[in-house]
């Protein structure tokens, strides 16, 4: 299923448009776009309304350019559906304001009237759906010199960050493995290439046919970071695991790493992410009494049990 959008559509737009699309399910479109502050000019805004009062022209915006009102962050954002080009120059936005009513709101533009750069899109999908395959995109109706439009998401495990820590002030030293599955590679020293890392993993591990190794960093003490992107391999992607217990004086990790949109400017930065929803977990002691407890995640499938101790006597978990 295809969906044809203009270049600057508005967020609601394209999740509406997206939404069409069979199977793709419930969605939310939201956007760091518009973070650009319009120095020396507010709006006066009224909780439930859709215009606004400029504290004078908006000679920076046009009808159909996005605007965002009051923090920089987490203020909400609009498209401009019609603009007064008489006194008091009313704005009317493309929803109702929904923030507290202020005489003098901040306004944020995105780049300037002459360059409005390209807008960016953050799709969120229904986490219990899990993983879906990345957006097709095609740019070659856009016009503009260099114009182009590109897709950042995560596909899990393809993208693994391998480092060694130094534990103590001393070097380390010795060797590490890693493990894919089944299978191993060789013995590792803690300062091997980035050549010699992938042709051990071609060579003794089976499954996976193609993939890059990068060397990312140096941190002294015998500590290095390596990234590995796996680019031809046999059923899902899986997390290599270190084994390091023949390291001295430090450790060895791996971690998955889904890429970053806009790394460049902060501002407009957005984590890609993968998976699925996790099963939501209650805790319950049982035993002479019955006991009701609280549980949260802490990290890669660890949990926290907190419960009031009960009375003596013998209880399951």
């Amino acid at each position: 299923t295809k969906v044809r959008l203009r270049a600057s559509a508005f967020t609601s737009e394209l999740e509406k448009s997206l939404q069409s699309i069979p199977g793709v399910g419930s969605l939310t479109v939201t956007s760091n776009s518009a973070k650009d502050v319009v120095i020396g000019k507010t709006v006066s805004v009224t909780k439930g309304l859709d215009t606004v009062t400029p504290s004078e022209e908006l000679t920076e915006f046009i009808v159909g350019d996005w605007i965002r009102i009051g923090d920089q962050d987490e203020g909400p954002l609009f498209f401009i559906t019609d603009m007064s080009d008489v006194v008091p120059f009313f704005i009317t936005l493309s929803s109702p304001y929904l923030g507290e009513s202020d005489p003098s709101s901040s306004i944020y533009q995105h780049g300037s009237s002459q360059n409005r750069q390209g807008y960016q899109y953050i799709i969120s999908f229904d986490a219990v759906l899990g993983d879906f395959p990345e957006l097709g995109v095609n740019g070659d109706l856009l016009n503009g010199d260099s114009a182009k439009i590109e897709v950042t998401s995560c596909n899990w495990n393809v993208l693994q960050s391998l480092r060694t820590h130094a534990t103590s002030s001393s070097p380390m030293g010795g060797h590490f493995h890693l493990i894919y599955g089944n299978e191993r590679t060789r013995l590792l020293s803690i300062g091997t290439s980035a050549d010699e890392l992938k042709n051990s993993i071609l060579s003794d591990i089976a499954s996976i046919h193609s993939l890059s190794v990068t060397h990312e960093q140096d941190y002294g003490l015998g500590a290095h970071s390596w990234a590995v992107q796996l680019k031809s391999f046999d059923d899902d992607a899986k997390l290599f695991f270190a084994e390091g217990h023949l390291l001295s004086g430090g450790a060895v990790t791996v971690t998955p790493i889904c890429p970053i949109a806009s790394s460049e400017q902060t501002r407009y930065s957005v984590e890609s992410v993968a998976g699925r929803r996790g099963e939501d977990f209650v805790v319950s002691l049982d035993g002479p009494s019955e006991v009701q407890g609280t549980i949260k995640h802490i990290e890669d499938g660890r949990y926290l049990a907190i419960y009031n101790s009960p009375r003596v006597g013998k209880y399951s978990l």
